[in-house]
């Protein structure tokens, strides 16, 4: 990592939120945890929401994925200190960096032990109100949140000028520092078969000819195939949006619709117990879009009846004239 050159010229302390925001956007940084949102935009978004508290989110919720928590224990200091690039570029909001119980890290570091508490929504909701979110945005609680892998590029990026190139990542059962656009294919866990990408519960099977994204914090294998669902109906008290899996499980393998699915919030808890291995997370994702083409083949289908009606109309109001204006013609008396 230390040898990697500089790309720009570093940032002092003296630089304000504009140009901070800048060099984030220049270096190509993005949500790091999966998210992919650029981070320039997010901060942007905050300041004109007044966001007045960052969290760093160093929950590492997934199985298998210690990347973040690596990270911290190699790079804490720089960790913080992204953080409070982020506090600059948020009107002096306060920080929290928010990590699991027993991580034993120095302020301002927090452990906290909500479950899936590395849900953005989940997170924000429990330092902002100590309540569960309802689907709702960390901005309106008030707050942003950014990975820590995220802190630390800002970090890089404001600080010693280095755009964003590698990152850090969970391959099978170690940590690697791996360059972005890194082949899946050229990893020894790839001759194991299928991989996986950011876990198993919330990840997606990789494609082919992947690579390491800066959003990829974790490279595993496939999961295993799944079983048919057995209606045992524990997904429904593992929902902290008090929806019923098997019902929208039900919808995806029908190739239906369901508004409710717009609800998820995609944190895994129904996948981590669903005794048969179904990957419902990536389901619910599927059957979004499904809902959404659906729904746009909807609009689109009135539009079209709505211009075809109204060509209608119009036809039929020009031959009503057209009428009228005949019928007056022959009734009128015409000097020859």
């Amino acid at each position: 990592m230390d040898a990697q050159v500089a790309d720009f010229a570093p940032l002092d302390e003296s630089a304000d939120a504009d140009a901070i925001i800048a060099r984030i956007d220049a270096a190509g940084i993005v949500g790091m945890g999966g998210g992919r949102y650029p981070s320039a935009r997010k901060l942007r978004e905050a300041r004109a929401a007044d966001v007045r508290f960052a969290i760093g989110n160093g929950m590492a919720s997934e199985p298998g994925a210690s990347a973040d928590t690596t990270l911290l224990g190699q790079h804490f200091e720089a960790v913080v200190a992204g953080l409070e690039i982020v506090g600059r570029c948020l009107n002096g909001a306060g920080l929290a960096l928010a990590v699991p119980p027993g991580s034993k890290l120095p302020a301002p570091a927090i452990e906290v032990g909500v479950p899936f508490a590395g849900d953005e929504q989940r997170l924000a909701a429990h330092f902002a109100t100590r309540t569960a979110p309802n689907a709702g945005q960390p901005s309106d609680y008030g707050v942003a949140v950014f990975n820590v892998a995220t802190l630390f590029a800002i970090f890089e990026a404001v600080t010693l000028g280095r755009a964003l190139r590698r990152r850090i990542v969970s391959v099978g059962e170690t940590d690697q520092w791996l360059a972005i656009g890194t082949p899946l294919a050229e990893l020894p866990i790839a001759a194991a078969g299928e991989l996986r990408v950011n876990g198993p519960l919330t990840g997606r099977p990789a494609r082919a000819n992947a690579v390491v994204e800066a959003s990829t914090f974790s490279v595993g294998p496939a999961r295993a195939p799944a079983d048919p669902c057995i209606r045992c109906g524990w997904c429904a008290p593992a929902c902290p949006e008090s929806l019923v899996a098997e019902h929208l499980h039900d919808a995806f393998e029908a190739n239906a619709e369901a508004a409710a699915v717009f609800d998820c919030i995609e944190c895994g808890a129904c996948t981590a117990v669903c005794p048969s291995g179904i990957d419902l997370v990536n389901e619910f994702r599927a059957l979004k879009e499904q809902t959404r083409h659906r729904a746009a083949l909807r609009e689109r289908a009135d539009a079209a009846r709505a211009r075809s009606d109204a060509r209608s109309e119009r036809l039929a109001r020009q031959a009503r004239q057209r009428q009228a204006q005949r019928a007056a013609r022959l009734s009128s008396n015409h000097s020859w």
